[in-house]
């Protein structure tokens, strides 16, 4: 059984298990460039699109291609253009479930996401107030050197995490080589 993952051995050691975990962006090129990245690392899996966020085949393919995993069929994909499409699209999944902009139309969506049975990433660029459900809430935006900063925020008790890698990283198939035994 393959669970949601990014490929970034860093981020996905963090987040663990956790059920409902967030992504948050100030960019909308480097959440669309990791969200691609992240349905071709967890295919197969079910991929909600919300308002007028999109898939790119070309960025699919290309995702593809470097992590040497054929995605094509293996990609649920479900739109949900208006408001009250949005909860019963997300009830309609089992299993593993990716989520782009889930707080557009600022409807709450947590008691869908709590009674889920699979994993849930969320990725998104506005945080909404509301009732939230993620375990952890990971906060990416790029650095004018090249880097992408990476927050991660678990719970009011544990202090926040940071660290930073390489954007050229997002392009690669990550080994954790010696790490691992560390």
């Amino acid at each position: 059984m393959v669970l949601l993952r990014t490929g970034i051995w860093e981020i996905d050691e963090i987040i663990g298990l956790d059920k409902v975990v967030g992504f948050k962006f100030e960019d909308v090129v480097l959440m669309r460039i990791f969200y691609h990245r992240t349905i071709v690392e967890s295919a197969p899996v079910s991929l909600l699109l919300v308002g007028d966020a999109r898939i790119d085949p070309y960025l699919l393919n290309t995702f593809s291609r470097i992590m040497d995993k054929e995605v094509e069929d293996q990609v649920k994909v479900r739109r949900a253009f208006k408001k009250e499409d949005v909860v019963p699209a997300i009830d309609s999944f089992a299993g593993d479930l990716i989520i782009v902009n889930p707080y557009l139309y600022g409807c709450s969506i947590y008691s869908s996401l709590m009674k889920r049975k699979g994993r849930t990433f969320l990725f998104f660029i506005e945080e909404k107030t509301y009732l939230r459900a993620e375990s952890s809430i990971i906060e990416l935006k790029r650095e004018r050197k090249g880097n992408v900063s990476v927050k991660v925020r678990k719970s009011p008790l544990r202090p926040d995490l940071e660290m930073k890698f390489p954007t050229y990283l997002l392009y690669c198939k990550e080994e954790p080589g010696l790490a691992k035994w560390l």
